[in-house]
């Protein structure tokens, strides 16, 4: 079915978050953070779909990616400063790829590009069952010049005379006015809306039955009435204290909308503890199919989604927690590279420092020889030839690490290594607890997706109690194929009955070919049960072996 998700976020330096890296990220492009004078690039296993959509009096070069979000670091000041708002959207599997362009491409063109915001668009298809986009937008528009424009302006606060009227501290008084209404608060709720609208539009244009919706449950009607309009000279009557037949009207309204309000209010908490009491009982029925352990399992990845888990969420979050898993594995490898090209300069700084130091040497030993020791002469000038040589070479082997980190001299590239030797220690920490807490989320929804997926099998299979303990070892993908089945013929299928069809080859092509990929499932499932009954028999034969000798002894 069509899945509904919108995520917004702002990407902001006081989380330590970086633009041209996210893009990097999200993209799968090549960037080069000119700030920090790095690469950035994460490579993916299946090349992200992009496209870059701006305003018309934008300049040209934000169309380029690496322009783009440099532009954005570099215009952007301060330590907290918001970088960019990302949006990620579940694209609905039931269209096409191109029909899935399509749809986000002009949902975005009218919600953002024309209201002034470049858009960086980054379509995700690693999981075919999980078609996502990840949408940056810039948070500061651009003037008509091209120019990138303020985000707030401030509004003085004037007294009668047109002066401004300072604070206790004697500071000009003034309240920030925003120059957009990018950062409304009601702007998600109306972005969630129409892409509800927009996408269940394509939807339907393109004969799928399915919809999407925002809503966290049906829209209830309004039961309040309303009120009628005084006019402005019954409302002068009652302002004064003169009491109209209009205004009676709307007092009585008013009095029963009280009661309106007052007894949805009942309403609505008579609704919740239903509602409460269904989903108990419904977690009650669903988990009969778990075991104590899967329950547990489950139980720990809810607490970490804070909401009840599907297969879809836990999937979801899987994904998202190995995307995670690639970024810092990526970080850690290019901290790693760059420490291994700070260790083989410090090499050749300290190589540097000692050949020097030797020249000195022997250049002091050259001038006090004396006319008769030509020899001493001859031996130092030799050295120092070799030396000036030695110099020469390590002084080459070091200009490319200067040129890459953007360094003047080998003093620069002294203070660079020393910098970041003082940072490497906090930083591995930092790294090994992203790892530690990667590795943790795995763990738990790992364990949850699989604890889901046998729940789903032996609830598919309850009705086949023919096949006895080999129900505990059909696969997902089968019982997939059986539901399949059930749903298409609307009723249970007996087992012989499948049998029979595959024996017999009854039936159209499409409808054998689902009866035989079951019949197939099953029969792997019986081998892999024959497989584990055989361990579970040598198991047991070990055992009394080692009891016969013990007491032998």
């Amino acid at each position: 079915m069509a899945i509904f998700h919108f995520q917004v976020q702002i990407l902001t330096r006081a989380k330590n978050q970086n633009a041209v890296a996210s893009a990097a990220y999200r993209s799968g492009d090549v960037l080069f953070d000119e700030a920090s004078e790095e690469l950035k690039f994460y490579k993916r296993s299946v090349q992200p779909e992009t496209m870059i959509l701006a305003p018309s009096h934008a300049p040209e070069w934000v169309l380029d990616r690496n322009s783009l979000w440099n532009g954005v670091e570099k215009v952007e000041k301060n330590w907290n400063s918001q970088l960019a708002r990302e949006i990620n959207i579940a694209l609905p599997r039931e269209l096409s790829n191109d029909k899935q362009v399509e749809l986000l491409q002009n949902f975005v063109q009218d919600q953002f590009v024309d209201k002034g915001m470049v858009a960086d668009i980054a379509i995700h298809r690693d999981d075919q069952n999980n078609p996502h986009a990840h949408v940056m937008l810039t948070v500061r528009q651009f003037n008509e010049n091209g120019e990138w424009g303020n985000k707030k302006k401030k509004e003085y606060q004037l007294d009668r005379k047109g002066n401004k009227v300072l604070d206790k501290n004697g500071k000009p008084k003034y309240k920030t006015i925003a120059l957009t209404d990018w950062d409304k608060r009601d702007n998600v709720a109306m972005w969630r809306e129409q892409w509800s609208t927009y996408a269940n539009q394509m939807l339907e244009k393109e004969g799928v039955s399915e919809r999407i919706t925002h809503l966290s449950h049906e829209a209830r009607g309004l039961d309040e009435l309303p009120t009628v309009h005084l006019g402005h000279k019954t409302h002068a009557m009652e302002k004064r204290g003169i009491q109209t037949e209009r205004g009676d009207i709307n007092r009585n309204v008013e009095k029963h909308n009280a009661i309106v309000v007052e007894i949805k209010e009942l309403q609505k908490k008579k609704e919740e503890l239903e509602r409460k009491e269904a989903l108990e009982e419904k977690k009650k029925q669903v988990k009969s199919y778990y075991t104590s352990n899967e329950k547990l399992a489950i139980k720990k990845a809810e607490k970490e989604l804070g909401e009840e888990a599907n297969l879809h969420n836990v999937r979801t979050q899987i994904s998202q927690i190995k995307d995670s898993e690639i970024e810092v594995n990526q970080n850690y490898k290019i901290f790693y590279n760059t420490s291994l090209i700070l260790e083989e300069a410090k090499l050749d700084l300290s190589a540097i420092k000692s050949i020097e130091t030797r020249i000195q040497e022997q250049q002091i030993k050259l001038d006090n020889a004396g006319f008769y020791d030509q020899a001493i002469k001859k031996e130092s000038k030799n050295e120092l030839e070799k030396l000036h040589g030695d110099l020469q070479y390590r002084t080459e082997m070091i200009k490319p690490t200067l040129e890459k980190l953007g360094l003047q001299n080998n003093h620069e590239l002294n203070l660079y290594i020393n910098k970041f030797n003082s940072q490497r220690s906090e930083w591995t920490e930092d790294n090994q607890k992203e790892r530690k807490e990667i590795l943790r989320q795995k763990e738990i929804f790992i364990k949850a997706e699989h604890a889901l997926e046998r729940g789903f099998v032996r609830k598919v299979t309850e009705p086949y109690a023919e096949l006895g303990n080999t129900r505990e070892f059909i696969s997902f993908e089968t019982a997939l194929k059986m539901k399949e089945l059930r749903d298409k013929v609307n009723k249970h299928i007996p087992l012989k009955n499948i049998q029979e069809a595959v024996a017999n080859q009854k039936g159209s092509e499409s409808a054998l070919g689902l009866l035989e990929g079951i019949m197939k499932g099953i029969e792997e499932a019986q081998k892999q049960e024959q497989r584990e009954n055989k361990k579970l028999e040598r198991q047991r034969y070990r055992g009394q072996k080692q009891k016969q000798n013990q007491l032998e002894r």
